[in-house]
């Protein structure tokens, strides 16, 4: 009996190498690629070149073969002589492994040839793959005027899933330094969901810095009677819920409206204290954004209701760099105090 032979198995070696070192080169210069090696193999699942010499051993792995992820009587991709065999194969980088799916449609092998009518004598392969799309846009914030001397936090939440997240913890302790600038990143898809909140309380921050120092995780829920809640999650899964204003007044006691959203073109006319005229909306998640923490003073009714209490402006971080920034500019008027915000030559009153 002579022993087996496996024709060609040198090239198959030598042009799986080839392929892992291809694949490598990608993997290089974005270790997130995401690449798919499809087709007509010619050698089995179970063979080295299959297993060892393309997808990579240890910690060289780059590929996974989607096929030994089948595991019933229907995997096989080619018929010789009788024996059903897999030939074909379908490859993924670490990137695009979550989520994908293989199926192999019998259309092929299992029917009789006839006047070659049949499309080949191989089945195809069926690949489903997930492509992420949660890439991330960043938001510059910048604090730039606060006369409240509470020690209020400021964050952002989707509006649509509750996932939120502190942008200043402890606005006492930057009182005086303004203008501050921090930046967050969201996904992208997100975009149009993002709200913000506003966290009142003397000495609030510090127990709120403390709390995301150990790694709590942050979230907005409605509460019952309807008003919202930013709720606090530490790493043993106990919960602390804290009153707070959101952009989304349907949150707020009484539906009070506590934001101020001043778009390029909005000017408030008359007094300092009359708003009610004004956007409620930023546009999307971006704007000059200016806070009320006075629970009786909602826009448009008698009482202090100037929003210079807390003075965001927000903007996308790759949006046009060149831009002139928002400047805040105030003014003492006898105990009270007036501010403006500015880009170049327009001005909105707050």
């Amino acid at each position: 009996i002579q022993p087996f032979v496996e024709a060609g198995e040198a090239a198959r070696t030598a042009q799986a190498e080839a392929v892992n070192d291809f694949v490598d080169d990608i993997l290089a210069g974005d270790p997130d690629a995401n690449v798919l090696v499809l087709g007509d193999f010619n050698t089995f699942q179970f063979a080295e070149q299959m297993t060892q010499d393309l997808p990579g051993v240890g910690d060289e792995r780059v590929l996974t073969n989607l096929i030994d992820g089948l595991d019933d009587d229907n995997v096989y991709t080619f018929n010789f002589e009788g024996n059903s065999q897999v030939l074909d194969h379908a490859f993924v980088t670490d990137s695009l492994l979550d989520g994908a799916e293989l199926d192999i449609v019998h259309t092929n092998v299992d029917f009789p040839r006839v006047d070659d009518t049949v499309g080949s004598d191989h089945e195809p392969l069926l690949v489903g793959l997930s492509f992420s799309s949660s890439s991330e846009i960043a938001l510059t914030v910048d604090l730039l005027y606060q006369s409240d001397r509470g020690g209020n936090a400021f964050g952002w939440y989707n509006s649509e899933t509750g996932d939120a997240g502190v942008i200043f913890d402890n606005l006492r302790e930057l009182r005086g330094s303004e203008p501050v600038q921090e930046t967050v990143n969201i996904a992208a898809e997100d975009a149009e969901n993002i709200e913000y909140f506003l966290i009142m309380g003397q000495g609030r921050g510090q127990w709120i810095e403390d709390l995301l120092d150990d790694g709590a995780s942050v979230s907005v829920e409605t509460a019952r009677g309807g008003n919202g809640k930013v709720v606090f999650t530490d790493t043993d899964g106990k919960t602390k819920k804290v009153n707070a204003w959101f952009t989304d007044p349907e949150l707020n006691r009484d539906d009070l409206d506590h934001a101020a959203a001043l778009g390029p073109d909005d000017r408030p006319s008359g007094s300092v204290r009359d708003l009610s005229d004004l956007d409620d909306r930023l546009d999307g998640p971006i704007g000059p954004l200016a806070w009320e923490v006075g629970s009786t003073s909602p826009k448009g009714r008698a009482g202090d209701s100037d929003f210079d209490d807390v003075v965001f402006n927000i903007q996308y971080a790759d949006d046009d760099p060149g831009a002139e920034p928002l400047e805040v500019a105030t003014a003492d008027t006898g105990g009270e105090q007036s501010s403006s915000l500015a880009t170049g030559d327009d001005e909105a009153l707050l």
